[in-house]
């Protein structure tokens, strides 16, 4: 057991660890009762535990402060615990994504005459059985791959991609299930001297490593995020603009907030010596257009198999970032993700017989040119 107690003035002593079945020994730091009260009866947890020593799993327990403190005033009471829960819940379908290992998230209240693990959860949200051994097979072996890569360069680029459907369930609501594309990506090979240089730099001990989540489920009211293995807090609008959510080893803001981008005066004065600002451009730029691109064509593939359903074509029309909805900074992605695009055959026409063809090879009904920051783009107009 690992307690970890902020109040103790020697940082010596601010992390205490000690051993289940001597826990009778540790009487000035810990009364073996307080343990008890806290864990009996949660997720098979007993004194029995405290006797042998071994616990199957590992069990995290944060008290919040009841009370203001010289560290803080924040006060937590049942309502806000309860608030807690229901932000958990407004995100809770897009929490294992992009996870490393967890498959399914339970949520429980512990009442007066305890809990077990029979008790039917409050919120649950878990990836389906019928994807769960794929699911788990691409992901050990991704892994697997960027743990023996550890910061050394990587000869080739990795991508595997899998389909999950993710479920979520409450007491009141049955299960709802959405369906996702996930591509991962770990870089190797070619890359740019600046990002070769920035991934094998010791003090920001970043990976190459991008990946991208596309719903294949209907949901007008959908917002790509962004995510650094979890989402970062959410907003009103969707950070990147992008028809998709985006995950990757980026550098973040010190509250772990936001993506660190240059700021207006760096802007301004064409001056940026920050290396995980520039690390961010290069995992766009060379990382995530690259996987974006990917995403397409695998739509595509997976639209010829359904033979170009309405729908399957409708998906890939959908995943294509709109250029005038990418937000500031995001738009890095523009020039190396659209000048790859326009070479392939991402356009689906039904003559004869049904075709995937190449923009040289259409002939389009309407053209509105638009300039923006600086580029000209023409707009098809349906």
């Amino acid at each position: 057991m690992l307690v970890l107690d902020p109040h103790k003035r020697n940082s010596d002593r601010v992390c205490i660890t000690m051993k289940l079945n001597k826990m009778h020994k540790y009487k000035k730091q810990l009364d073996v009762s307080y343990c008890l009260n806290a864990l009996d009866g949660l997720f098979g947890f007993s004194k029995d535990t405290l006797e042998s020593g071994k616990f199957s799993g590992t069990l995290f327990r944060f008290p919040f402060r009841e009370e203001k403190t010289a560290l803080s005033d924040n006060v937590y009471n049942k309502d806000k615990i309860l608030d807690l829960f229901k932000a958990f819940q407004a995100e809770a379908s897009v929490e294992l994504l992009f996870l490393k290992c967890l498959e399914n998230i339970e949520i429980y209240i512990k009442d007066l005459n305890g809990m077990n693990s029979s008790d039917v959860p409050l919120f649950s949200v878990s990836i389906s059985d019928n994807c769960l051994d794929d699911v788990r097979e691409k992901r050990s072996v991704f892994h697997s791959h960027m743990k023996s890569i550890g910061g050394k360069h990587a000869d080739s680029t990795l991508k595997t991609s899998f389909h999950v459907t993710i479920g979520t369930q409450s007491e009141t609501e049955s299960r709802n299930e959405k369906v996702w594309l996930v591509l991962h990506c770990l870089k190797g090979g070619n890359m740019s001297q600046e990002f070769l240089a920035l991934s094998q730099d010791e003090s920001l001990s970043y990976s190459p490593y991008v990946s991208i989540a596309m719903p294949l489920h209907d949901d007008p009211e959908f917002k790509g995020h962004v995510f650094c293995l979890m989402p970062l807090p959410l907003e009103g609008f969707s950070l990147t603009g992008f028809p998709v959510h985006v995950n990757g080893y980026f550098s973040l803001s010190q509250n772990r907030r936001c993506v660190k981008w240059p700021t207006a005066d760096l802007v301004g004065n064409k001056t940026n010596t920050d290396k995980s600002i520039n690390w961010n451009k290069c995992l766009v730029t060379e990382v995530l257009a690259d996987v974006y691109l990917c995403v397409i064509q695998q739509l595509i593939q997976r639209s010829k198999e359904n033979n170009n359903s309405d729908d399957d074509v409708a998906y890939i029309y959908r995943a294509i970032p709109d250029y005038r909805k990418i937000t500031n900074h995001w738009d890095l992605i523009s020039d190396p993700f659209f000048n790859q695009l326009l070479k392939t055959s991402f356009l689906h026409t039904e003559n004869n017989g049904g075709n995937w063809i190449r923009p040289e090879e259409a002939v389009f009904q309407i053209f509105q040119k638009s300039v923006t920051k600086g580029k000209e783009y023409h707009v098809l107009l349906k």
